[in-house]
This record gives C-alpha cells, sequence and structure tokens, in this order.
C-alpha cells in the first residue's frame, strides 16, 4: 500500500475510534455527530501528516490534535471550553492506555515495533476497533458520566476561543517553514475562528 494513502486511510480510521470513543465515555451519542466531524478529521489529519512529514514536528501533532478536538467541541457541538478539554483529555488518555496494552499483546512491547511498517496500521485499525467496540458497550448499557455541562461554561468564552484559535494560527504560522505548510495550518484554524465567530452573532 502506498505510504500516504496508507497514512490517511488508517490515521481517518484512528481519528474515527477516539472520537467515538471519547463521546461514548459521557454518552454524548457519537454517532449522531460523526458525519459531521469527518470533514473536521480529515483536517486533522492531513495537519498531522504535514507536521510529520514535511516540518518533521512529530511532537505537535499530539497538541495540534487535541486542540482541533476541542474547538470542534466547543465551537461546532456548543459544548463549555472547559468540558471539551475534560471530554478530549479522557477521550485521548482512554485511546493510550488501550494502544499501549495492544501494542505490548500484539508485538511484545515497543521494541519489538516498527511504525514505519504495516504493524504501524495493524495497531491503529485494531485499536479503533477495541475502541468501537467498547464504546457500543458503553452505550447499550448507558455506561458513562453524565454531567451539567452548562455548569462549567465560562463568561467570555467565546472571546477565550476566538483568542486561542488566533494565537494558535499564530504559533503554528511561526513554526511553519514552508509555504504550504503554513496555509495548512492557518487554514484549519482559520475555519474554526470564522464558525466561532458567525456563532457569536447568533447567539
Amino acid at each position: 500500500m502506498n505510504d500516504i494513502l496508507g497514512f490517511f486511510i488508517f490515521s481517518t480510521i484512528e481519528g474515527i475510534g477516539i472520537f467515538i470513543m471519547m463521546m461514548a465515555i459521557f454518552r454524548l451519542k457519537p454517532y449522531k455527530h460523526l458525519l459531521g466531524f469527518i470533514p473536521v478529521l480529515l483536517v486533522m489529519v492531513f495537519q498531522s501528516f504535514i507536521l510529520r512529514e514535511e516540518l518533521s514536528y512529530p511532537f505537535l501533532v499530539p497538541v495540534v490534535s487535541i486542540l482541533l478536538f476541542v474547538l470542534y467541541q466547543t465551537v461546532i457541538l456548543r459544548l463549555p471550553l472547559v468540558w471539551s478539554f475534560i471530554i478530549t483529555l479522557t477521550g485521548y488518555t482512554a485511546f493510550s492506555v488501550l494502544q499501549a496494552g495492544l501494542l505490548y499483546i500484539e508485538f511484545g512491547g515497543i521494541e519489538n515495533f516498527d511504525s514505519k511498517s504495516s504493524e504501524g496500521y495493524i495497531l491503529q485499525a485494531s485499536t479503533a476497533a477495541l475502541q468501537i467496540s467498547l464504546s457500543l458497550i458503553l452505550l447499550k448499557y448507558r455506561i458513562g458520566f453524565t454531567a451539567d455541562f452548562d455548569s462549567l461554561r465560562l463568561r467570555a468564552e467565546r472571546i477565550i476561543v476566538i483568542a486561542v484559535i488566533a494565537l494558535t494560527i499564530l504559533g503554528l504560522a511561526l513554526v511553519a517553514l514552508s509555504i504550504k505548510a503554513m496555509f495548512i495550518v492557518v487554514v484549519s484554524f482559520a475555519f474554526f475562528l470564522l464558525y466561532s465567530i458567525k456563532k457569536e452573532r447568533e447567539s
């Protein structure tokens, strides 16, 4: 399989698994929002590829991905900013624990694992399959956390969100060493910035 095609396909599968798991843990009906999340996920996968391959900054990938997950929940799902961080970090923690467990079960540990080979795709797919399976169980038996999300909504939340987006655009643009990479970074976060401003005007 072509490396670029494989990266996009399996990263998308992995992202779907993470999204479904984090939403299911808080009983937020992930399948209702999945279709609307796909365009955001494709942006996440694309920026992940740019940061890894174009800029050689793999350490930024989880940071940017977490920010995009948070912004999706805050701007599009209209969840409070604090809860968006809680949900995202909980989902990523669950993902990390499950993937670490599968890494040892399937390959015997990190020392025997080659992320650049088909083993990386196998781990991504199996992690997503496990997450989706566990999420179905959580949803079927109504297991998970429930909360009064609005109780943690900040008064100046929209202003904070817009400021975070603007600062993130500026910061990532400064580290982007190519015009192509800078364009992708700016477009990714500008989408959320414009959407946030639109929602603010509507409210």
